[in-house]
């Protein structure tokens, strides 16, 4: 049984994987919506600081205008510190609670579930062939794919893996039996 089946054109994960995946995403939403917020933080700061600079008086060279500047400059960097945060939150779910019952890092599989889902939709041969440049990155990342490329570590690579999907498979038949409670 494999976690990822692969046809021509296209390629499918496991259903208790897709199960977990599911799970971490929905832990992870507030922490998405957190950095999608940070992200309208620029416009609607940049904004709120014209509107201030308006409202407040004349304009001269001073206080106030250097203030100004120095409020629009650093709300992309403000903006980024949450992203990161919220980044820094997922990880830790992810290694938390996920990555030691399947070895794998959530948010590489939902990137690589995103492409495969993009992948599947593209119409053009160029989108296409993005998303499956993305795909086979994060397929080789996770460690789908890529053992027997002539790695001199290659038994130990393969004893690590076999141990993660073995201890995943375990994981995964549990859920099965708890889910069939």
């Amino acid at each position: 049984m494999s976690l990822l089946s692969e046809t021509r054109n296209s390629v499918r994960m496991d259903p208790r994987l897709e199960y977990l995946l599911e799970r971490f995403e929905h832990e992870a939403e507030p922490y998405d919506k957190l950095a999608a917020y940070a992200l309208l933080l620029i416009p609607v700061g940049a904004v709120m600081v014209a509107l201030m600079l308006l409202l407040s008086g004349p304009i001269v060279a001073g206080l106030k205008l250097y203030s100004a500047i120095a409020m629009v400059m650093g709300l992309p960097f403000i903006a980024y510190a949450i992203s990161l945060y919220a980044d820094k939150k997922k990880h830790e779910i992810s290694n938390t609670r996920y990555k030691p019952i399947t070895g794998i890092c959530m948010c590489d599989l939902s990137q690589l579930r995103y492409h495969i889902i993009r992948f599947e939709k593209s119409d053009n041969y160029a989108e296409k062939a993005r998303h499956a440049r993305m795909i086979e990155y994060y397929k080789s990342k996770i460690g789908f794919k890529g053992l027997s490329n002539g790695n001199s570590n290659y038994s130990t690579r393969v004893k690590l893996h076999y141990f993660y999907f073995s201890k995943l498979f375990y994981t995964l038949n549990t859920l099965d039996q708890l889910c069939s409670i």
